[in-house]
């Protein structure tokens, strides 16, 4: 066997044990409780942190995925939040009492953007690269949304 091949096989097997934990499919790696009682969507931000929109609070969080503290917090717009998605600079929020999207710089705070939107109960929002899908529990129908004015594109 070559040399270098068996100093990696035992390199490999001696360390990875305490490298990488032993998990099974569909094991919880990691776990911390939601900073809110009503969370209603989560996605990643530029800096690696995980955002959680809260309905009941009405806010936005920012959490370290690492150990779940909570690194900053903003005010959502609207009433009942109930969609989260980020396109890589803004976090955009379906409001369900509102029936209204908005689109939230993270770092200035300031809604940028807001759309009517002509459903009544959007319950997930995820971004694409190009555009949003919502998801309308009222209608049970997949939406996707132009970010430029809040269209839907097609269902």
């Amino acid at each position: 066997m070559n040399r270098c091949l068996a100093t990696f096989l035992l390199l490999f097997s001696v360390f990875t044990p305490a490298v990488l934990p032993a998990a099974e499919v569909g094991d919880v790696l990691r776990e911390f409780d939601t900073p809110g009682c009503c969370a209603m969507g989560a996605t990643f931000g530029r800096d690696g942190q995980l955002w959680v929109v809260d309905r009941k609070a009405n806010m936005l969080y920012a959490i370290d995925p690492r150990d779940g503290s909570v690194v900053d917090t903003i005010p959502t717009p609207g009433f009942r939040p109930a969609g989260l998605a980020f396109d890589g600079t803004h976090l955009w929020v379906a409001d369900r009492d509102k029936n209204e999207l908005y689109r939230l710089h993270p770092k200035t705070r300031l809604v940028t953007n807001a759309y009517k939107i002509p459903f009544r109960s959007p319950r997930g929002l995820a971004w694409d690269g190009q555009g949003l899908y919502l998801v309308d529990a009222r209608t049970k129908r997949i939406y996707y949304l132009d970010p430029t004015d809040g269209t839907v594109i097609r269902d």
